[in-house]
């Protein structure tokens, strides 16, 4: 092997190439072109996909972004964040988002164990659900102090079919077939309603009756105002509807 002749390069960075900074400036004057409004999660996205960004920085950008982009995954959450197809850490792809470049960087084969390893615990809330070793606690029928008892399915069916027939009676231009509906549904509440034991007229006062009614008012205030009902509260609102009603 001889030596290099005067003027002559055999290694290094090759004539022309930019260094860091330049490259990380060029990278920001293109995304400020592409886009006049550019917003500063654009800023983050458009230098993490130029593949001549160092990368280290795609990678710091890639982590701002992440949380904004992307969310954790709960305790027996069905969603799944998880990439459908593996992106290569060094190509340019206009739709690259952070999860996928992490995820990348992890699996390139080139990447060193300790950026490995930073790439795998930032990732893994938003692919991997918690577990939790809490039993579900069954929603059992509510006990009243009336002297009778409501299933809870059997309240909940009930509800839903008298729910379903206030909503086809206050149609303005009901349809033909809306009559046939009404008349199954007054022969299925009329059965279920027979199959409840009313509570006793001893123990439910006057007092009683206006308490719940006041707390049936509620829970149908926050059903229509589509707010997520806890199971307990589902149940109560279900329950205490029929009986409480005649």
């Amino acid at each position: 092997m001889r030596g290099s002749r005067p003027g002559e390069r055999r290694g290094g960075r090759q004539k022309g190439t930019p260094n860091k900074k330049t490259a990380l400036t060029q990278a920001a004057i293109a995304a400020r072109a592409a886009n006049e409004n550019l917003s500063p999660l654009d800023l983050m996205l458009a230098i993490m996909r130029d593949p001549h960004v160092a990368l280290v920085t795609r990678v710091k950008m890639a982590l701002r972004a992440l949380p904004l982009l992307h969310t954790k995954l709960k305790t027996a959450d069905s969603r799944n964040n998880a990439p459908t197809a593996t992106t290569e850490a060094g190509a340019k792809h206009p739709d690259l988002m952070p999860l996928d470049f992490l995820l990348s960087v992890m699996r390139h084969p080139k990447t060193p164990a300790t950026l490995r390893i930073k790439m795998a615990l930032a990732t893994q809330p938003y692919i991997h659900p918690r577990k939790s070793n809490r039993p579900t606690p069954p929603v059992a029928a509510p006990r009243y102090r009336h002297g009778f008892e409501v299933e809870p399915a059997l309240a909940k069916k009930l509800r839903n079919e008298i729910a379903r027939l206030g909503q086809l009676r206050r149609r303005r231009n009901p349809r033909p077939e809306d009559q046939k509906t009404v008349q199954k549904l007054h022969q299925k509440i009329e059965a279920k309603i027979a199959t409840l034991q009313c509570p006793c007229p001893s123990r439910y006062s006057v007092e009683d009756a206006a308490r719940d009614k006041q707390t049936l008012a509620r829970l149908w205030r926050r059903r229509r105002s589509r707010a997520k009902l806890a199971a307990r509260e589902d149940c109560e609102s279900a329950c205490k509807k029929d009986p409480f009603s005649g």
